[in-house]
């Protein structure tokens, strides 16, 4: 990873983990996203969001954030996945990089930092500057940042299949905080 790429995505996420976003409340994250992803090239057509959020019994202020990258090469669909709402004790967080250690500390007492899932968003951000950079030499693929996860995955049970593109995405990728020898 190239230091470039490497503070872009740091900047990424102490950018995200700053937003609040709890379940329910995802609007403000998924305007982020949306901007942040159009800044770095993605065609705005070809970003949507679906209406997950209003099969939900907490009700919710948006759906699912929706961007297809169809590609010139064939081969199957792959699905990306994070999830844009965080647990309630990460609202007020003041994350930071502390330059001394390497690490994103939070200046807020008593608040967690929220990385789960904000850490895989800000995956999601890089995979679409790179497939950007790409101009479409690669295989079609779906990003998915899913609403109300942390409340009974109400993001990905209540998505839009038909909002991913075509292929059928065929493989998927969730990038969340589980260690690796939980799947």
């Amino acid at each position: 990873m190239t230091t470039e790429c490497s503070t872009t995505a740091v900047n990424d996420l102490l950018a995200l983990l700053a937003i609040a976003g709890p379940p329910g409340e995802e609007a403000a994250v998924a305007d982020h996203l949306r901007r942040v992803l159009v800044s770095a090239g993605v065609d705005a057509a070809c970003i949507t969001t679906d209406e997950a959020h209003r099969q939900s019994d907490y009700g919710g202020n948006a759906g699912n954030l929706i961007v297809r990258f169809d590609g010139r090469q064939c081969g199957p669909r792959r699905l990306l996945s994070a999830h844009m709402d965080t647990v309630p004790g990460a609202i007020g967080a003041v994350p930071r990089l502390d330059k001394a250690s390497g690490r994103i500390v939070n200046d807020a007492p008593d608040k967690a930092l929220g990385g789960d899932d904000r850490t895989g968003c800000a995956v999601l951000l890089q995979v679409a500057r790179a497939l950007c950079q790409r101009r479409g030499d690669h295989p079609p693929i779906t990003l998915v940042f899913f609403v109300q996860e942390e409340v009974g995955l109400v993001g990905s049970r209540g998505l839009d299949v038909e909002r991913l593109g075509k292929p059928t995405p065929v493989m998927r990728f969730n990038f969340d905080i589980d260690d690796v020898d939980e799947f």
